[in-house]
């Protein structure tokens, strides 16, 4: 029972972090199990704060094998249908399947996380590797940090932004509308079946190209640059194979409002 300082528990040799299993119970104490045995660790969280009284776990098997006490909070914590907040582990691999709520998740800047915010209005953030952000129903927010990642609004009004990095943007018939705000590294806009080159029309104002599915209204905008022509997005591919590069997008007809429309051929 101790929640000051910086400690440390230490297991013993035979002990791996394969071995242990770490649950909190109905008492308020984090137990940490040996699997396979009756041996066990517990120690308490505050109710209200999160803080442990521990704040990292090690093995004799590797001094740098170790688990930090945002890992731990991390699997102890409950998503749950209303709105969450929860913050992963700093490295390693994070799978989050987030429910329903406006829930705000941030991925660990050192972890490859795959993140589902499921239904409502989320806030999703990925680190500096390779995440993929999964938006779900609801009006989105996407960042996906560093790192080649892969961003899936889903349907809604949503915002999405790759960061650094090639990034690949999913956008399905039915999603609705999506604004894509990036202009780092080599960024593509993949269309999901059902949708092809003949289904979109093609235009663009002083500030942003749109790219329009005719037979839904669904519609995808992202910022181009009046002085330097540069734009969101580097390529756009279709699922029956056809491919828009920049030079097409940049060549879109320009018009005052987005009634008008361009069948692309």
């Amino acid at each position: 029972m101790d929640a000051n300082g910086y400690d440390g528990l230490k297991f013993g040799e035979g002990i791996t972090k394969d071995d242990i299993t770490i649950t909190q119970e109905a008492d308020g104490f984090v137990y940490i199990r040996i699997n396979n045995t009756t041996d066990v660790v517990k120690f308490t969280q505050a109710s209200t704060t999160s803080t442990l009284a521990i704040d990292y776990i090690y093995f004799a098997d590797n001094s740098h094998s170790r688990i930090h006490a945002n890992a731990i909070l991390v699997s102890l914590k409950t998503l749950t249908e209303g709105d969450d907040t929860l913050t992963a582990n700093r490295n390693g691999t994070n799978n989050i399947q987030a429910l329903a709520g406006d829930d705000t998740i941030t991925g660990g800047i050192d972890a490859r996380n795959n993140i589902d915010g499921g239904a409502d209005d989320d806030t999703l953030t990925g680190g500096s590797y390779a995440d993929r952000l999964i938006g779900g129903q609801g009006n989105d927010t996407l960042n996906g940090g560093n790192g080649d990642d892969t961003l899936n609004a889903g349907q809604g009004n949503d915002k999405v932004t790759g960061g650094a990095g090639n990034d690949i943007y999913i956008f399905n018939l039915g999603d609705g509308q999506l604004e894509i705000m990036d202009a780092n590294g080599y960024d593509k806009l993949q269309f999901g079946e059902g949708i092809t080159k003949e289904d979109v029309s093609l235009y663009q104002d002083k500030l942003h190209i749109y790219l329009e599915v005719l037979k839904t209204g669904d519609k995808v905008r992202f910022d181009r640059s009046d002085d330097s022509r540069e734009i969101a997005i580097d390529r756009v591919d279709f699922s029956d194979g056809p491919q828009l590069s920049q030079q097409d997008l940049m060549g879109a007809n320009v018009v005052d409002t987005v009634d008008y429309w361009q069948v692309l051929s």
